[in-house]
């Protein structure tokens, strides 16, 4: 990732690129004002600055200092200090999905042949069980929710109109 240092009058005045483990320095700095810049690498999403924001996670805490645009707030460095703590947080969005299909021989395994069951309501529910997405199995039974932040979701099990739900398998167990 490229992260990008300004001074106080927001002039761009070095460039590093993140090593494989995320870090990143920029040496040599007189003292002054400085803004850190992060630019976010391609698929991933920016996370929210100074959660939980009570005042105990400034400065080095597991935060991310990243705000609007990647760009934190005045950094301000006294003479002979070095300050390691600028960082920020980026995450990919997530997606799940399967199918509903029609088991045949109620083995409750989604074996080969057996057919998508297409028109079918699925919900989507977060951690608190509140419902926050509604899509409808495709033809085939497939159906996927996406651009999903990473967390606990639920997908609750209604059986399609005319149909019986079949035993929950576990072939490994």
């Amino acid at each position: 990732m490229t992260v990008n240092l300004q001074n106080a009058a927001m002039v761009q005045i070095a460039t590093t690129m993140t090593a494989p483990d995320g870090s990143y320095s920029f040496t040599g700095l007189t003292p002054g004002d400085y803004f850190v810049q992060f630019d976010a690498p391609a698929g991933f999403v920016q996370t929210a600055q100074d959660v939980p924001n009570d005042g105990t996670n400034q400065d080095g805490n597991a935060d991310s200092d990243a705000g609007l645009g990647g760009k934190t707030a005045v950094i301000t460095l006294s003479s002979g200090e070095t300050d390691n703590t600028i960082d920020a947080g980026y995450y990919q969005l997530a997606a799940l999905g399967d199918f509903v299909w029609e088991d045949l021989n109620a083995n409750g395994i989604q074996d080969g042949g057996e057919p998508g069951i297409g028109g079918v309501t699925v919900n989507l529910q977060n951690a608190a069980l509140v419902q926050i997405a509604t899509t409808m199995t495709a033809p085939d039974g497939s159906s996927s929710f996406t651009g999903l932040t990473p967390g606990d979701y639920f997908v609750p099990s209604h059986a399609p109109a005319g149909f019986v739900p079949t035993a929950t398998a576990f072939p490994n167990a």
